[in-house]
């Protein structure tokens, strides 16, 4: 049986409160818990063990379940997919970025570093990634309004 450490990749409220704890009441209040049955079942930690005989199949099947994708494969957020990312930026993983609408999570480097390596992004264009969640984050953008 193989595995794969993985980062977690839900957020939190500057309050702490996990984002998908809110998905959850969401998910179950429109009657779309056959869709997503594992929302809000996750580690509530930083990284995750995930085990099978095809840990990145596992992990694809977990994170659609989760409501994590939209159900399109996803390259798993290893921690030596997102530290190989990271090198590529000039900001540390545990930056703040701001808060994301509509739910107002917090946007670290991490996470959104989880995000791109989920997407394929290759580390190399990663400063592009964050120079866009930058200006989509600058209060001037206003995200709420586009």
């Amino acid at each position: 049986m193989d595995s794969l450490w993985v980062l977690v990749p839900t957020g939190q409220r500057a309050s702490g409160e996990w984002i998908d704890d809110t998905l959850r009441a969401r998910v179950e209040e429109k009657g779309l818990l056959a869709r997503t049955p594992l929302a809000g079942d996750f580690p509530r930690q930083r990284v995750e063990l995930v085990r099978g005989a095809d840990p990145t199949a596992e992990v694809n099947r977990l994170y659609r379940l989760r409501g994590w994708t939209d159900g399109l494969p996803i390259v798993p957020p290893t921690l030596g997919r997102i530290d190989e990312t990271l090198a590529s930026g000039s900001l540390e993983r545990h930056v703040s970025l701001g808060e994301v609408e509509p739910l107002g999570g917090v946007a670290t480097v991490e996470k959104v570093a989880a995000s791109a390596v989920m997407a394929g992004c290759r580390p190399a264009y990663f400063p592009v990634v964050l120079a866009a969640v930058q200006a989509i984050l600058d209060p001037a953008f206003n995200l709420r309004g586009v």
